[in-house]
């Protein structure tokens, strides 16, 4: 599954980066806030912060694109929850591949956002390993073109299969604000 899953994205990539430039609005962007944690994982870590860098392609007059984000998140532990009496801190790395689906719009466009991500999770703890697992993610946002840039606030769910060390259900909220260029 994860070999489909990883051609799927490197699919995805490939189109994005073959897209000519006359023809598909290419767009860089930096963004940053809160992430929360959902299900088992909330009752592990609380919330944290995350920082994002993403690269967007879209076709002029049609209402679908495709984006490249790259994550950062940064959770803290809860004391005493794996009985080792300390605060165990938790990072999750992302890079996921979303389809965009904007509705049209002047200086506010709402849009949809979903696609496959490969996720590098790692608990503060003496001797754990990291875990590299796929994941899904789905979201809303509204974007804002400004005078030469567009801002945008979005909110995702992020569900990693096999979320590991002990904890189940691995899946995460992060609410972003970001800026694009």
């Amino acid at each position: 599954m994860k070999r489909n899953v990883l051609a799927v994205m490197t699919a995805i990539v490939a189109i994005a980066a073959s897209a000519p430039a006359a023809h598909a609005q290419m767009g860089f962007g930096i963004a940053a806030g809160a992430s929360i944690p959902t299900g088992d994982l909330g009752d592990a870590v609380k919330t944290g912060f995350h920082g994002m860098a993403t690269l967007s392609v879209a076709p002029p007059a049609v209402p679908f694109g495709l984006r490249i984000d790259g994550m950062y998140n940064q959770l803290a532990g809860k004391a005493d929850v794996i009985s080792v009496g300390d605060e165990i801190d938790l990072r999750v790395l992302g890079l996921t591949a979303n389809g965009v689906w904007q509705m049209p719009g002047m200086v506010a466009s709402p849009y949809l956002i979903g696609g496959l991500g490969y996720y590098n999770t790692k608990f503060d703890i003496s001797g754990a390993d990291a875990e590299n697992d796929f994941g899904l993610n789905v979201g809303i946002g509204m974007k804002f073109n400004l005078s030469g840039f567009g801002t945008f606030a979005e909110v995702r769910y992020h569900s990693i299969f096999n979320g590991g060390d002990g904890v189940d259900n691995m899946a995460f909220i992060p609410l972003t604000f970001g800026i694009m260029f």
